[in-house]
């Protein structure tokens, strides 16, 4: 088992490494203990922002605990150790996060912990770590029975020591240049076993790409072709300092270029090579540009030619079109006379038998219509079933709007977690003052019909925030535990089915309550009218004409909400303008139900205007065109007339040449 870590600053980095999915098969969150985030993002702000007020800048701790290949734990081996390993280093009761990484079958884990004592305010001190980190690995090979590793500080160790691993901070640099430490190691070693002098191997490192430089603390330095420092004797497997310097005696170090040049010199050629590159792909991109015409140039000359065989071939297909059609008609004139000479063979009966076969197809075919028609008419019903709903559903707010509003405000693609954070805090607080409104609005409201229909409304958005929340939740618990169907996603997802039923509940008291409210309205204009009409007929002095007085206030504009969009109401006429033009129908069972739309939206309408509430937008899409040009024209009169001629013809009997059946004649 491997351990290692160290003292570290840059949270940013230590992020993107973690939860790298990309060189990791399967990145886990395992364990979060002492910080309120709960993404990894926002647990290093949380321990920064805890270090800013001391002057602390190492503020977290990052540790690696990789078993062999073949050796796998257990989660709660996995526990123990980090349990181990945190108590050796004295890092107890800090804040942490773990972090598990699936590469290939292998499976190591990071720890990170807050080296900041939130009591004290003071830095724990990580002082002789690498022993506590070779300590900790024997125990645990001890304690899990896994094979036993050789320590470099163990006293009374076999053999000579292992070869020195790079530091961690070399792997992390590169990375980040694509320079492995461990190649480099390796290059420069075959070069340093294939010279027997310094000249040859400065020979050998220039046609590596590497620049042999003098050490401002040390003899000898490698520059490599990112312009990054090495330290000679760390480079070469095997070699001692002794060895360094007498294979390197016959070099000047005066002669050798210092670090500061031969970066300089580094970066020199690295900026050559990168104008070697744009050069060459730039002639790259003109060869492969100039090829693409060609091809281009190439597919088109074939496609004419393509167009021209293709009209050639229609042209031949026309005339054998041609051709057969008028063999056929030839056939068929033959067949026709041969079935007329056959008909004067045959008898009555035959005739007969072939008559009855074709007023049974005309049977059939008026059944269809008549089931076509069946058909037609419960769609319309359903339709107008689920714009009803919506009429009577359209005080309600919609909690996907309400969240989709929020999102359009705050999302950023450059802060995915952040910006999801924001646009949750709006939607609530969204949420919060339409709830504060309802609350208002209770408490000044003296009718107990509209109290009620406002507290039901108050439970039905309640109940659907909770769901979209409890869907939310539950998708956000498997994107942090990297697994489907979590317990706390199925929790949250039942939850969130409860709220919905109790939701659909509530809309179906919602309805039921809302039409009892309007049968009432449209009773109580009838007695009040006969209540003023009895007033009126004991004031001797009043005058009154028709249904109004000439001193009747004048109405209001009809107004128009359009269910589906959820906007505020507009003026009749202002959304009249907006009904684009609609074909007229070509067939008669078409027409027959346009005017079955037709006199529902006029029932709709004649309703809404009775109850005082504003008309349904599909209601008025489905008034003919003659009636929405003289709405444009004169405003509300006209649709008053027509309700009006409505209401007077739906009492009157139908005439028998105005029936379904004879129009279905017709």
């Amino acid at each position: 088992m491997i351990i290692n870590g160290g003292s570290r600053s840059n949270g940013k980095w230590f992020g993107r490494h973690l939860t790298n999915g990309e060189k990791n098969e399967q990145v886990s969150l395992c364990d979060m203990r002492g910080v309120t985030g709960e993404m990894i993002g926002e647990a290093f702000l949380e321990m920064k922002a805890v270090a800013s007020g001391t002057r602390c800048t190492n503020y977290f701790y990052h540790a690696n605990i990789n078993p062999q290949a073949d050796e796998h734990l257990t989660p709660e081996q996995w526990e123990q150790a980090v349990d181990r390993l945190e108590k050796n280093l004295g890092l107890e009761g800090q804040a942490r996060f773990v972090v598990e990484h699936d590469k290939h079958g292998r499976v190591h884990r990071h720890v990170i912990w807050s080296r900041i004592d939130i009591e004290t305010m003071v830095a724990v001190k990580m002082t002789n770590d690498y022993a506590q980190h070779q300590a900790t690995a024997r125990e645990l090979e001890i304690a899990f029975g896994l094979e036993r590793g050789q320590s470099v500080l163990e006293p009374g160790r076999d053999g000579e020591r292992p070869e020195r691993r790079p530091e961690q901070w070399e792997v992390f640099r590169g990375k980040e240049s694509g320079i492995d430490p461990v190649v480099m190691k390796e290059q420069v070693t075959d070069v340093w076993n294939r010279t027997d002098n310094g000249t040859a191997f400065k020979a050998g490192l220039e046609e590596q790409g590497y620049i042999l430089a003098r050490g401002d603390r040390r003899d000898f330095c490698i520059i490599d072709q990112a312009g990054h420092e090495h330290s000679l004797a760390r480079r070469i497997s095997g070699a001692k300092a002794k060895d360094i310097r007498e294979r390197m005696a016959d070099i000047d170090r005066a002669s050798l270029p210092s670090v500061a040049e031969a970066k300089e010199i580094a970066l020199e050629r690295r900026r050559f090579m990168e104008e070697q590159d744009k050069t060459n792909n730039a002639l790259r991109q003109r060869e492969e540009l100039a090829k693409a015409e060609a091809e281009k140039s190439a597919a088109i000359g074939k496609q004419e030619q393509q167009k021209v065989e293709a009209i050639a071939k229609d042209e031949d297909l026309k005339k054998q079109a041609i051709a057969e059609d008028q063999q056929r008609r030839d056939q068929y004139r033959k067949d026709e006379e041969q079935k007329a000479a056959r008909a004067k063979e045959l008898n009555a009966p035959q005739l007969q038998q072939q008559l009855d076969q074709q007023l049974g197809q005309l049977r059939e075919l008026q059944q269809r219509r008549a089931f076509e028609d069946a058909y037609l008419a419960q769609r319309a019903r359903e339709a107008e079933d689920a714009k009803r709903a919506r009429q009577l559903e359209g005080d309600v707010t919609n909690a996907h709007g309400r969240y989709a509003q929020a999102l359009g405000q705050h999302y950023d693609v450059r802060d995915p977690y952040g910006s999801l954070s924001r646009a949750a805090m709006t939607e609530h607080a969204r949420f919060m003052q339409e709830r504060q409104s309802l609350d208002r609005q209770l408490a000044q409201e003296k009718d107990p019909e509209v109290r009620k229909a406002l507290e039901l409304r108050k439970q039905i958005e309640a109940a659907d925030y909770m769901a979209i929340t409890d869907r939310r939740i539950a998708a956000q618990s498997e994107i942090i535990t990297g697994k489907l169907n979590s317990p706390e996603a199925v929790k949250s997802r039942e939850r969130a089915a409860a709220f919905e039923q109790e939701a659909m509940q509530l809309r179906e008291q919602y309805r039921e309550h809302q039409l009892a409210r309007e049968k009432s309205h449209a009773e109580k204009p009838q007695s009040e009218k006969d209540t003023a009409s009895a007033q009126t007929e004991r004031q001797p002095g009043r005058q009154v004409t028709g249904e109004r007085s000439t001193r009747h206030a004048p109405e209001p504009p009809l107004m128009v909400m359009d269910g589906r969009n959820g906007k505020q109401p507009v003026t009749l006429v202002e959304f009249v303008k907006t009904v684009p033009e609609r074909s007229p129908a070509q067939d008669a069972r078409m027409q027959n139900l346009e005017r079955r739309r037709e006199q529902q939206a006029l029932e709709n309408i004649s309703q809404a205007m009775k109850a005082g509430k504003p008309l349904d937008g599909d209601d008025v899409k489905n008034l003919p065109r003659r009636d929405l040009d003289q709405i444009k024209q004169k405003g509300d009169a006209p649709l008053h007339e027509r309700v009006n001629q409505h209401q007077q013809g739906r009492g009157q009997p139908r005439s028998p040449d105005k029936t379904p059946e004879r129009e279905r004649e017709r």
